[in-house]
């Protein structure tokens, strides 16, 4: 591999290409001790409103 890229997140943090390879290894090994704590809605919402169906046909 040639050279190694730096990214800039939006608050600041300096992202690494070694970074992101030690991301991409925890993912493949399941995260290992990581703690998950269950919730209610969607991660992306404060506020979800519910879905409703509707009809394309």
């Amino acid at each position: 591999m040639t050279g190694r890229t730096t990214y800039i997140a939006e608050n600041g943090a300096e992202i690494t290409d070694e970074l992101v390879d030690r991301w991409d290894e925890e993912a493949e090994n399941g995260f290992p001790g990581a703690e998950v704590t269950p919730f209610e809605g969607r991660a992306w919402e404060t506020a979800p409103e519910p879905l409703e169906p509707h009809d394309d046909a």
